[in-house]
């Protein structure tokens, strides 16, 4: 399992602005000195470091009061900073490195920042990670002040409360409704899609029957067309027909008259001759 290799702060609480380091071993470590020398601070910036919200938890009003507020001798810093190193060798954290450091910034504004070896995250991501090493800052991987006397002082039912939040059940409680919650709002999901793919299959056919009627319609629009083209050409060919055997009555008309013609000018010429010769 993962533990704690050092602890850094700068600008929180009483620590002033200069870099404080705290180291830690593997095993217990005891953290001693006199009554407001800042022992308590340590466990405050843990619980900070590793995404704490409550400013109560961390004996504060705000999350921006962690913030050394400046002495006489020191001017208030511009933010607070803790950062806390974890050996990682067991890769109990899903992080393909020995070592995971995970540092945490907030400003007089309240705004925190969260760094995960460095790189800039959120507090979710950093949150997804101590989850897979069962650390939370909601948890109760720190036993703050006064929470000893607060367990032995409750009743049996938030005592198991705690236990099952501790073993992992109450997670697991939790893991199990929200999805039980997720199944359901996906059974509801598979419900609305059957629906959809009821109607959008009614309206495929409905299309299908607009396209088949479509196609019939351009099929025989197209053989109309022909029909047409066909009865046009015919009739061209019957009126070029009638107008070529118009012209050849004509021309015979004109051949007959020109006939006649010819006959009353021999018949008139005869008749002038005779009249002539008498």
């Amino acid at each position: 399992m993962p533990y704690i290799e050092k602890l850094e702060m700068k600008g929180f609480k009483s620590y002033g602005s200069r870099k404080v380091v705290v180291p830690f071993s593997k095993g217990f470590t005891a953290i001693v000195g006199a009554n407001g020398s800042g022992k308590s601070n340590i466990g405050d910036a843990i619980l900070f470091v590793l995404g704490g919200l409550s400013a109560k938890a961390m004996r504060a009003t705000r999350i921006s009061d962690l913030i050394f507020a400046g002495t006489k001798k020191e001017p208030p810093a511009k933010y607070a900073e803790v950062t806390i190193y974890f050996n990682n060798e067991d890769r109990g954290f899903p992080v393909d490195a020995d070592e995971v450091v995970i540092k945490r910034r907030v400003y007089p504004d309240g705004r925190s920042t969260y760094w995960l070896n460095g790189k800039r995250t959120s507090r979710s991501d950093i949150l997804d990670i101590l989850s897979a090493a069962m650390i939370s800052p909601e948890g109760y991987n720190l036993v703050l002040q006064g929470d000893i006397t607060k367990f032995i002082k409750m009743s049996p039912v938030e005592r198991r409360m705690i236990i099952d939040e501790i073993s992992g059940i109450s997670e697991y409680d939790a893991k199990k409704k929200k999805a039980m919650e997720e199944l359901k709002q996906a059974e509801e999901n598979l419900a609305r899609v059957d629906l959809l793919i009821h109607e959008v299959k009614k309206q495929l056919d409905k299309l299908e029957k607009e396209r088949n009627d479509a196609l019939r319609y351009l099929d025989l629009k197209e053989k109309l067309e022909k029909a047409k083209v066909t009865l046009l050409v015919g009739e061209i060919k019957r009126l070029e027909k009638l107008i070529k055997e118009s012209e050849e009555r004509d021309k015979q008309i004109e051949r007959e008259a020109k006939e006649v013609e010819n006959k009353l000018k021999e018949i008139v010429k005869g008749i002038i001759e005779k009249v002539l010769h008498q």
